[in-house]
């Protein structure tokens, strides 16, 4: 008996599907994927396909995430260390301290400007090749150079002149604040020098005394008056509030005296009209010192407020008459901040993918309220210059210190302050640090999904390896045997 040609090809084909079986459960093992191609998975690659396409979208937003995270944490940093150096400089501008280090500043001033320059380094960095405080001008440095800021470059001006010009705008010729005074028999009057923003700008005028009477600012120029109506009492007291150019008000008050008058003081006459010859000339003198202290603290704030106010402003024409004042062009005037600033809001300026229709904003610019009134406010102090002959220099001082201080503080915690820009750069870390939490949960589910398609148990496949292995070695066995088989074995 023999076997047939169909039967042989029965058994050789059962024989190489269990070898090629075994084949690959060998590689199985070997490699602990269920198989080496997408075609060999089955109707269950499509799953595997879109799962690994998804992980690698995930991985993607991760690395994302992780970039603009470092980023983020060198701008924290950054704005930590700028509101260290803010608080320093206030520390030092409230000691109040009028002691001249250098022979034209104090102590606390030359502090001032090492702090300005540490301010403008650290806006200036670059992190991985991006500038952090630029906009999207990532290649260029935020700020100008400390110096080249304060003293100009030459050809166009810097702070210090654009302060000199304001105050003296604001001085006006003889220090009076661009006021005009008179006396005529018994009425005395002020009156401003013509319609413009600078100088005092006098709101109100009140006596306590009823036979001194007072005619409010009218008109434009604004003028008032007093008129004295019966001779003042020892103790009278004569105020005029007026406004400064920074905003701010101060109030010269002047006390009628039988003795001989001091500052802020006015000698009562023999009559009305002696009284009010005394009265302007002690107004003159108080005058000229609350311009020389006050107005000129304010007016060197406003200098500042014009010099990194957008646009830029300079008095127009020879200041101690000028009348208004003109926007200032790229060839006249520095300009302190170098990088981008299309007016939008700074943190579109970099804009990240972190998730399927999740963008988030993380730009920066050195413009920013905050980070601007700083430089302001610091670079002010660092700006200006006293004498030791400076009659009112303390008074100055002052009220100079004062107002960089308040400057200096509504910088780091008012609004669009520094805390403000910090804790609008910590939400948006925030936001991404959950975000990648989501990721890491969505990229473990799909890895468990390709995971299940492509990987094999290597218990599961040894049993049926060796299972296999059985099958083959009974088959072989099998076909041996049957190949002896013939009609002598029945005989």
């Amino acid at each position: 008996m023999t076997i047939s040609p169909a039967m042989q090809r029965r058994i050789f084909s059962s024989l190489n599907s269990l070898r090629t079986t075994m084949w690959d459960q060998q590689e199985q093992l070997s490699t602990g994927k269920r198989a080496q191609s997408y075609a060999k998975l089955g109707i269950d690659r499509s799953i595997a396909i879109n799962a690994r396409r998804l992980s690698s979208n995930v991985e993607g937003y991760q690395n994302t995430i992780r970039d603009v995270g470092n980023r983020l944490k060198a701008m924290e940093q950054t704005l930590s260390r700028l509101s260290t150096s803010g608080q320093e400089v206030r520390a030092d501008l409230n000691d109040k301290r009028y002691i001249l280090a250098s022979n034209t500043q104090t102590q606390a001033q030359l502090n001032s400007k090492l702090h300005a320059e540490e301010m403008i380094s650290l806006l200036n960095q670059d992190f991985g090749g991006r500038k952090l405080f630029s906009g999207r001008a990532v290649t260029d440095d935020a700020v100008e150079n400390v110096d080249i800021i304060l003293e100009g470059d030459g050809l166009k001006a810097g702070l210090k002149q654009v302060i000199s010009e304001r105050k003296a705008a604001d001085l006006g010729t003889g220090n009076m604040g661009r006021l005009t005074t008179a006396s005529s028999g018994n009425t005395v009057t002020i009156t401003e020098d013509g319609a413009h923003p600078f100088g005092f700008k006098i709101t109100s005028i009140t006596s306590s005394n009823s036979g001194i009477t007072a005619v409010q600012p009218t008109g434009s120029p604004a003028s008032e008056s007093l008129t004295f109506t019966q001779i003042p009492k020892d103790g009278d007291i004569v105020s005029l509030k007026a406004d400064l150019p920074d905003g701010t008000n101060t109030l010269i008050k002047l006390t009628a005296t039988t003795a001989t008058p001091s500052v802020g003081q006015f000698q009562i006459g023999a009559d009305i009209n002696s009284s009010a010859s005394n009265f302007l000339t002690s107004l003159n003198a108080a005058i000229q010192k609350t311009a020389t202290s006050e107005l000129a603290a304010a007016s060197a704030a406003q200098g500042a407020e014009n010099f990194f106010s957008n646009p830029q402003l300079r008095v127009s024409g020879t200041p101690a008459t000028a009348t208004s004042l003109v926007n200032a062009t790229a060839t006249n005037t520095i300009k302190w901040y170098k990088g981008e600033d299309a007016g939008d809001n700074a943190r579109q300026t970099s804009v990240a993918l972190i998730d399927e229709g999740q963008r988030v904003g993380y730009g920066a610019r050195a413009t920013e309220t905050g980070i601007k009134n700083l430089l302001k406010s610091t670079l002010l102090m660092a700006a200006e210059s006293f004498s030791a002959t400076e009659v009112n220099g303390q008074a100055r001082y002052d009220s100079l210190s004062s107002r960089a201080s308040d400057i200096t503080q509504i910088a780091l915690t008012g609004s669009g302050g520094v805390s403000s820009i910090r804790a609008s750069l910590g939400t948006t870390h925030s936001i991404m640090d959950s975000t990648n939490e989501r990721h890491k949960a969505r990229l473990g589910l799909l890895q468990d999904a390709v995971s299940q398609v492509e990987d094999i148990s290597s218990e599961e496949v040894a049993t049926k390896l060796i299972s296999v292995k059985n099958t083959l070695e009974a088959t072989y066995q099998v076909t041996a045997t049957l190949s002896k088989v013939s009609i002598l074995n029945y005989i």
